[in-house]
Order: structure tokens, then sequence, then C-alpha cells
């Protein structure tokens, strides 16, 4: 998919969105920077720049609280029962207000670092979320703010981004599927959350003073600029945020949204529905005795754009990213059981989608300043390959496409040279070895 729009919104004062990050493993399964609609939806608007969840937080907000320095309920400036009466009236629905409480939440805006991130540079993550107003939804009737002394319009927006959470709860607004991908979970994510950016925004124009900022803007300076884990994690509130204003025009339609969600990120950053632009599949295998891979996990353009956006400038990035057709990536554990190295295959929608690509990631490459080793392998005209981690993995790696899937081997001999290769501009589509240039 080619046309992405050009990110030219203005930057203005906070960021919103609500989902709550957990602490993944690096063990073989499927992946942890995705977010997904839980019993427990943590909302945050940050005062400056600023990878959701796969699974729900370990404790809920009901399980015990750290109030230090958290105002009680009663101080908040705002009026939860009119925000409330205005929201649903504005959504066209009959719902139960939920309880207003306070605590502090910066628990859920952490998270540590993993292997994958570590190696693709997107472990930077919220320093101080305690800092910063956050909100947290709950499934049983319960929304809590965290106000950090933020002004009155920013913990009203809050408090209506937490209780459009707990409409969706009360009516059933939640995805057909659950999806069993990053790049699935962060789509499905930007139609939860993005929705809910939009629908706040909708609220701010209709209820709040004219020189209030939609959430939308908000969002846009945590992904452009903002740390690359965090904007990883914010990914989705603000494409999903532009993905709901393309398709909606009144809020009391709000329930399409989850009724027909993008289930790439492809889709959600091009306003495309599902049936617009399915997945071209591309599966990667490692085979090698010494070598063990986890199980395979599609990761989607918004996570190849989120890597490269690192290192490169927006406009770089994105066109780079935008030709993207389908992926898997595999981490992979050497001899002694660590697992320290990735595949990610990649398939693009034609040949100058890789070249572009390629190029991209050469100077990514080139600006990294990172203790690993890679490689990007050009398996025919339309497939890469990139292989990161220990430099022994990355030079002892050969390549070739075996009925459609990539196979990753060991070689008998180990290659020297240069930490990073792209292979010829053009190699023969029929080509079954990817050839290396070092």
């Amino acid at each position: 998919m080619r046309a992405l729009p050009a990110l030219a919104v203005a930057l203005l004062l906070v960021v919103a969105g609500c989902a709550a990050p957990t602490t993944p493993t690096e063990s073989p399964t499927a992946t942890d920077d995705a977010t997904t609609p839980s019993t427990d939806q943590p909302t945050t608007e940050r005062a400056t720049t600023d990878d959701p969840t796969s699974t729900a937080p370990a404790t809920t907000a009901d399980e015990g609280t750290d109030d230090d320095g958290v105002p009680e309920p009663e101080s908040l400036p705002v009026n939860d029962t009119a925000t409330f009466r205005n929201l649903t009236e504005m959504l066209g629905v009959d719902a139960d207000r939920p309880t207003l409480g306070t605590r502090n939440l910066s628990q859920y805006f952490r998270s540590r670092e993993t292997t994958r991130k570590v190696l693709l540079g997107l472990e930077e993550y919220v320093q101080h979320p305690e800092d910063d107003p956050h909100g947290l939804a709950t499934g049983n009737g319960r929304i809590y703010v965290q106000p950090a002394g933020a002004s009155p319009t920013v913990v009203e927006k809050v408090v209506v981004h937490e209780q459009f959470h707990s409409v969706q709860f009360q009516r059933g607004w939640t995805a057909p599927r659950q999806p069993t991908t990053t790049d699935g979970r962060l789509a499905v994510g930007g139609a939860v959350e993005g929705a809910s950016v939009w629908v706040a925004g909708e609220y701010t124009e209709r209820y709040q003073r004219e020189d209030v900022p939609r959430q939308v803007r908000m969002v846009r300076d945590a992904v452009v600029n903002g740390p690359d884990g965090w904007r990883v994690f914010r990914a989705p509130y603000y494409f999903g945020a532009r993905w709901t204003e393309h398709h909606l025009d009144d809020p009391a339609n709000v329930s399409w949204v989850y009724a027909n969600p993008p289930e790439t990120t492809e889709q959600l950053m091009h306003n495309l529905t599902a049936s617009e632009a399915p997945v071209r599949p591309i599966s990667v295998a490692v085979d090698a005795d010494s070598w063990v891979e986890s199980a395979g996990d599609r990761m989607g353009e918004a996570y190849v754009w989120a890597t490269l956006r690192g290192e490169l400038t927006a406009n770089r990035s994105e066109p780079a990213a935008a030709g993207w057709g389908g992926d898997e990536l595999r981490m992979v554990a050497g001899p002694g059981g660590e697992t320290r190295n990735l595949t990610w295959a990649m398939r693009w929608d034609t040949a100058g989608d890789a070249d572009e690509f390629a190029a991209a990631f050469d100077d990514w490459r080139s600006a990294r300043d990172a203790n690993a080793s890679f490689s990007l392998v050009r398996v025919n005209e339309s497939v890469t390959l990139l292989l990161a981690g220990d430099g022994a993995f990355v030079d002892a790696a050969t390549v070739s496409m075996r009925d459609g899937t990539v196979v990753v081997e060991r070689s008998n001999a180990t290659a020297t040279g240069a930490r990073s290769t792209t292979a010829a501009a053009h190699p023969p589509s029929s080509a079954m070895a990817a050839s290396r240039s070092r």
C-alpha cells in the first residue's frame, strides 16, 4: 500500500489514549507490543512528547492502590455526572454511569526491555509516567484518574475517554475475533482506542471551549516525536482515530467500528477495510539443530514504520514501510538457550517497494548504535529477510526460498566482513538462493 498521508497536523499540548502495557517474555511465543481490549483500560494524557499490550494487567484497580500524592475524587475539576450525560446523549445510548475514583496508575505505563525491542531500537519508553495524567476503566463499572496537576479541560477529557470505555464494556462493542498476531492486536487496538480518541474529540468540539484541541492532534505528537517504544504503543491511537474519522461522521454510529475493525495496521494506516488490502502471507523457518526458533508473529506495517522511524525522518520512514504486503518474525535462541537473535521476513508489494525499504534499512543500520549485527538479505524481487543479533548468528546464516517459505540454515563456514548486507537490487524473481554481498 502506497498512499500514506503525510503527518502534518500541528503539534499541541497533550496526548491521550488508553491501554495497559505488560511485561512480555522472550519465550518462543507470539509477542508483546500490541494493544488489545482488556477488562482494565488505562488512559493517559501527557503534557509533552511522548507498546500496547497483549494481556490485561496482572492486578485490577480494585485490588489495592498506591494513592500517594493523588487527590480524592471529590477534588477533581470535573462533573462526571454532566460529562456522562453529554457523552451518552452524543452516542444516542443508555448506559450506567461508572463510579469515578483516583489512584496512582503509573504502574500500567512501564515496560521492560526485551531482546526484540533492543535489537530493533524500540526499548525506550515513558520514563516518569507518574508525572502525567492517566486514566483507567474497569469492567466492573469503575473508572480511575491520576490527574497529576493537569488542567480541568485535560482531566475532563481523561474522564470522558474512560467513560466511553465503560460504555464499550456495557454495550459489548468489541472486535468479533481475538487477534493472534502483534499486527492484528495493533489493528484492533486502533479500532478500540482510536474510536475512543475520536469520540473524545467529538465531545471536545460539542461541549468544551473552542480553543481546546481534539485528542487526535495530541496523540500525533507521541507517535511522530515520542520515545521509540512509546511510538509503537501510541500508533493505534493516532492511526485508529484517523481511520475512525475517515469512516464515520456521527458518534451515534460508532458501533460500526467494532463490527468492521481493520485486521492489519496497513489497513489502519491507510483508512482501508479488511477486504481492501488483504495480507500477502510470507513465512520464515529456521532449519538448524543448534538454533531454536520461536513461534512466528506477523508484525505489520506499523511495526516496520516504527522501527525505521527510530533512526530516520518521518518523510523517509513512512514511504519505506508503505509497500508492506506481509511479514513474519521469529526469535532465535542459540546453543546456550538464550534468545538473542531474530529473523524477520517481509514481502513487499513490488520490487520497487523492496528497493525502497532496503535503501532505508541501510541508512537505519548505519545510524543504529547497537551492540548487535544486522544483515538484510534480498531473497527475491519482492521478499527481504532481516537477520539481527549475535555476529556469529548473522554471519553463519544462509538463506533460501523453499515452497514459499524463507528458510534460514547454518553454514559450515562462518563468513567474515561487514556487519550489514543488502543483496543486489534486482535479483531474478525465480532465484531460490539469496545472494549476499559483503
